[in-house]
């Protein structure tokens, strides 16, 4: 699950089971796009049989009072608002729960426990690899300065310390070359330059879709992966609201984002060039 990562409590191993969950969810999607319709029906059936059996555990765990989430414990918390199954009313609670968690944690918190070796257990850890997971679910829902701030203190802490390539854990003993630590790279990649490709829409579909918090602008290139090319992204904050500029060396199709995180509009073609005010 993770280093330091400490199971609750209860019959199942909630933090696995939503990495299942989000396996077979996947899954049913691949069957689908492969008119595999018998196994999709099939992995639908186990899948809501996981999720019916991780929302009764939610359930019984928020159940006793305001410490709820503590019972849930980080990852759980993390995969579950992920994983959309948090309810409504208790996203506020779940979010607030995660910040204080990642604040309390070593480097933010600079006597808090540390991950020793891979020996270690201590559910009151952070780790690069689990933002991966715990903050795209936090961008999402408006978190994107908590994030990058959080890029700056973790993060800058390690560059605090002399490395210039990704460590593994927030303590030297470990790896100080680690794919798996780069979450930031990617996550600023896509949320601050907004485009998220879609590509079992078809190639070269894109969702428009930025997070910029209070960011003031941004500028980068994303490959397009059909015949070599990039596009370039620029946008910038004006009066009037976002000034959003894409370029392409290929034709893309640009889908806005009308009802929500994730909700895919009509699609418009760009073959060159793309400009909108973003408000």
């Amino acid at each position: 699950m993770d280093w330091g990562y400490v199971r609750p409590e209860g019959p199942i191993d909630p933090a696995v089971n939503l990495h299942v969950l989000s396996g077979l969810r996947a899954m049913v999607r691949w069957c689908r796009m492969l008119d595999r319709s018998t196994e999709a029906l099939r992995v639908v059936d186990l899948a809501a049989r996981v999720e019916g059996g991780i929302r009764r555990w939610l359930r019984t765990a928020l159940v006793p009072g305001p410490s709820g989430w503590s019972r849930v414990g980080y990852h759980a918390a993390a995969l579950a608002l992920g994983a959309g199954l948090v309810e409504p009313a208790d996203e506020a609670a779940c979010i607030g729960f995660l910040k204080a968690h990642i604040l309390g944690a070593f480097p933010n918190a600079s006597d808090a426990p540390r991950l020793a070796g891979p020996g270690s257990r201590d559910p009151g850890v952070i780790t690069p690899y689990f933002a991966h997971h715990a903050f795209p679910p936090l961008i999402e829902r408006g978190e994107m300065d908590f994030v990058l701030a959080q890029y700056r203190a973790c993060w800058g802490w390690a560059l605090g310390e002399g490395w210039t390539t990704w460590p593994e854990v927030f303590d030297p003993r470990w790896s100080h070359c680690h794919h798996w630590s780069g979450s930031p790279t990617w996550q600023m990649t896509r949320y601050l330059l907004g485009l998220h490709a879609r590509f079992d829409l078809g190639a070269g579909h894109f969702l428009l879709d930025l997070r910029p918090g209070s960011w003031p602008g941004a500028r980068g290139a994303l490959p397009l992966h059909q015949n070599g090319g990039l596009m370039r992204v620029e946008w910038s904050r004006t009066p009037a609201g976002i000034r959003y500029r894409v370029q392409t060396d290929r034709p893309i199709w640009l889908h806005r984002t009308p009802g929500g995180a994730g909700a895919v509009g009509r699609a418009v073609e760009v073959t060159s060039e793309y400009e909108t005010v973003l408000r």
